[in-house]
C-alpha cells in the first residue's frame, strides 16, 4: 500500500501542473484537511485491502485508495464548473484530470 500511495502521489503531482506539491498529500482521515494547504488540493487515503489466495498458492491483492479532491467556494457555479474568467477549474475539472492521469496508469510498480 506505500507504494501505491508514494506512485499515485508523485503521478498526480507531476501531471497536475496547476495543483502544487505540497497541495498533493496522503491523509490519515478523508476529513482532515491540513492547515498549510491551498485550493485545489488532493488528498489520498488508503483503503481496505483485500487478499485472495489462488491456485499453487498465488496470492491476489485488490488494494483500495480513496482520491479526495478540494477547490475553494468562491462563487455558486464557478466551484463545480470552472471559472473560465480567472481560468480556475472546478470539481469536475479536477476530478476528470485526475481520472485521466490514474485511468490504465499502472505507475511501474511491479506486478500491478
Amino acid at each position: 500500500m506505500k507504494a501505491l500511495l508514494t506512485a499515485i502521489k508523485t503521478q498526480l503531482q507531476t501531471d497536475l501542473t496547476y495543483v502544487r506539491d505540497k497541495d498533493i498529500f496522503i491523509t490519515e482521515d478523508e476529513n482532515l484537511f491540513p492547515s498549510a494547504v491551498k485550493f485545489p488540493a488532493v488528498g489520498l487515503k488508503d483503503g481496505p485491502v483485500v487478499r485472495v489466495e489462488e491456485l499453487g498458492g498465488m496470492m491476489e491483492y485488490a488494494m483500495t485508495v480513496e482520491i479526495i479532491a478540494f477547490v475553494q467556494l468562491l462563487k455558486p457555479e464557478a466551484s463545480i464548473m470552472g471559472d473560465a474568467s480567472t481560468g480556475d477549474k472546478g470539481i469536475l475539472d479536477l476530478e476528470n484530470d485526475i481520472h485521466s492521469v490514474l485511468d490504465e496508469n499502472l505507475l511501474s510498480i511491479t506486478g500491478m
